[in-house]
């Protein structure tokens, strides 16, 4: 199991910088830039909660699974993804004002992601042991998932009060420091999981969702920047404060 969970682990490495290397000259068509050249459109709550949740329910149906001595690690580890996932699957779901259709492509490519990860992520479990970084890295994931948390609220609160198809600039917490203040928070908080599990699934989780955030939060800054024009703050980056 240990050889196959490092293998499935490599490909989402490689599958990262192959993500990257699209995403940097090709739009995702997700979101705003959703478009039905890339397959049937679905509604955006629907889809959002069928792969989102695979990562709560079948990652929380393998974890049952494990044969194993349950340590305070083991059990904070599990506790802090199915947080994450039950707030992104059901709670996100449930209190998002709109979501724009998702293309069944990007439905059935996000599917294969997260099974794939959850097999790694979940079975990794039972070889989580005692380090000195474990309580920095749950500090970290906590961070990353407060500011997540704090930057949805605000674009819930921005789509709430807007008419029709008009955008608003994002004003509030690290949305004056960079455009995608959501996409920050995915990436911190997902190096806190690389660093409190210190491995390899944890680390190739923490790589493609910066592969893969990365570029799209550049697509995103440069949609403000040619869509806002001079009313666009110039000096924010697009998704880490002062760098990018």
């Amino acid at each position: 199991m240990h050889d196959t969970v490092n293998l499935v682990s490599w490909i989402i490495i490689a599958s990262g910088v192959a993500a990257l290397a699209v995403l940097l000259f090709v739009t995702a068509p997700y979101g705003k830039f959703s478009r039905g050249s890339f397959g049937i459109l679905i509604d955006g709550k629907i889809a959002w909660f069928v792969f989102e949740g695979i990562s709560f329910f079948y990652f929380g149906w393998i974890v049952s699974q494990l044969k194993i001595s349950w340590t305070y690690e083991h059990q904070i580890a599990v506790f802090l993804w199915m947080g994450h996932y039950f707030n992104r699957s059901i709670i996100y779901t449930l209190r998002a004002p709109k979501m724009a259709p998702c293309s069944i492509s990007v439905i059935c490519s996000a599917m294969a992601f997260n099974i794939a990860n959850c097999f790694v992520n979940a079975n990794q479990i039972q070889w989580q042991t005692q380090h000195i970084l474990f309580v920095p890295g749950c500090i970290l994931f906590v961070i990353g998932f407060l500011v997540n948390l704090q930057s949805d609220n605000h674009l819930f609160e921005l789509r709430r009060n807007r008419k029709s198809n008009e955008y608003f600039v994002p004003t509030k917490g690290l949305f004056q420091y960079v455009s995608c203040a959501h996409y920050f928070g995915e990436i911190i908080e997902w190096l806190g999981w690389a660093i409190l599990t210190n491995s390899l699934p944890g680390f190739s989780f923490w790589f493609f969702t910066s592969c893969n955030l990365i570029p799209r939060a550049l697509q995103q800054h440069k949609w403000y920047l040619e869509k806002f024009k001079d009313h666009y703050p110039r000096d924010r980056r697009a998704v880490i404060p002062f760098i990018i």
